[in-house]
């Protein structure tokens, strides 16, 4: 995983003139969206986001993360003018524009479904946005280019759309909403309907450009990867909610709810009971059978409260050396799914509680056999003592 970034603005020489942070004075980290008690409901009763505040900082790769029906998209297209508040401001650097037009926004907007105009070349497709701004034509021809070139288009100005692959529309419609030089580009799963190696090739140029160009980026994907991979900070929505906001390394070594725990990756979770509450941060949970662990009190539970207990499975070791990890337990392995650079091997408790472990590759070529006892540990600040959402 890539090293865990801040949301400042990275500028960076810029030759082909395209934005970047100097030119629109960008500050890190100072606001450039904010969204006051925002709510949506397109029935009058219920509410598909909810009194939802939020800020976009300045230069930022901001992802909107979570499952279908969670908000995220009704979200972006409140923010891009295409869906109108029931309730609440959208302040864009301190100005209400909850009720200004899409094209007076002046944001970029790239679509899932790319939304180019079969019609025209890729050439005409990327000027669009310059020509009903009324730019001049000399300029159009030197900015287009210029845009083709930051997508790897640059010899492709006089192909249609359908003469394109996926990704090659993928990267016309980046440079369409590029071309203008907004300060805030929103994407609405840009990447869904690419295959998985394209998507990932794609992921990390739209992250150098964002890097390059120092632009603001709120990005809508249900894909865990995706928002770890490209994001500066995500925002996790459920019901219409962000249940957690922060870096992909706190959402996921430090979730806040259980949705948020299971939802960013496999996580073992259980039910239990607080039975200890230490000093240092730490309790202990009490599973049943006799099981008792020892996690991080992350919501200040009192002693005798029911709370859940996660563990990632890359955070337990198999059979690990004496004296290596804080809590223990004995089990049988019920089953070894070879993974090719990894195994899940899940173990069953005598209590009949079922752990999922993953071995890294340099197990994968001695995998454990059905039915063979083991003990796997994992220390305290990896197990985590959460409230039921």
């Amino acid at each position: 995983m890539r090293a865990e970034r801040g949301s400042a603005v990275r500028a960076k020489a810029n030759p082909g003139g395209m934005v970047n942070s100097e030119r629109h004075g960008a500050t890190p980290s100072a606001p450039l969206v904010q969204t006051r008690n925002l709510q949506k409901s397109y029935d009058g009763k219920h509410l598909i986001i909810e009194n939802l505040d939020l800020t976009v900082n300045r230069g930022e790769f901001l992802t909107l993360l979570g499952p279908s029906g969670s908000g995220k998209t009704t979200m972006l297209m409140m923010l891009a003018g295409f869906e109108a508040p029931t309730a609440g401001e959208i302040l864009y650097k301190g100005r209400s524009i909850e009720r200004l037009p899409p094209h007076e926004r002046n944001f970029g907007v790239v679509f899932q479904n790319y939304a180019l105009f079969p019609h025209m070349s890729v050439f005409e497709n990327v000027a669009f946005p310059l020509s009903v701004r009324k730019v001049p034509k000399i300029e159009i021809a030197s900015r287009v280019t210029r845009a083709l070139e930051m997508v790897q288009l640059r010899d492709f100005g006089g192909r249609r759309p359908a003469q394109l692959s996926g990704g090659q529309q993928q990267r016309v419609a980046l440079a369409r909403a590029l071309v203008f030089e907004p300060e805030l580009v929103l994407m609405d799963e840009p990447l869904g309907a690419l295959d998985k190696n394209l998507r990932e090739q794609l992921q990390v140029e739209i992250k150098h450009l964002h890097q390059e160009l120092g632009i603001t980026i709120v990005y809508v994907t249900h894909d865990q990867t995706e928002a770890m991979v490209m994001s500066d900070r995500i925002a996790i929505f459920n019901r219409g909610r962000i249940q957690q906001l922060g870096s992909p390394r706190q959402v996921h070594e430090h979730p806040a709810t259980a949705f948020v725990a299971s939802f960013m990756g496999e996580m073992n979770i259980f039910e239990g009971k607080v039975t200890a509450v230490e000093t240092d941060g730490h309790c202990r949970i009490a599973l049943g059978a006799g099981l008792t662990f020892l996690g991080v009190n992350a919501r200040a539970v009192e002693a005798g409260s029911s709370r859940l207990m996660a563990v990632r499975p890359e955070r337990i070791r198999l059979n690990p050396p004496p004296g290596t990890c804080d809590n223990l337990v004995s089990g049988r392995v019920s089953e070894a799914i070879y993974l090719g650079d990894r195994m899940t091997v899940r173990v069953v408790t005598a209590g009949g509680l079922q752990f999922s472990v993953n071995e890294g590759v340099e197990r994968v070529d001695d995998p454990p056999a059905r039915g063979m006892p083991v003990e796997i540990g994992w220390n305290r600040e990896h197990c985590l003592v959460l409230e039921a959402d």
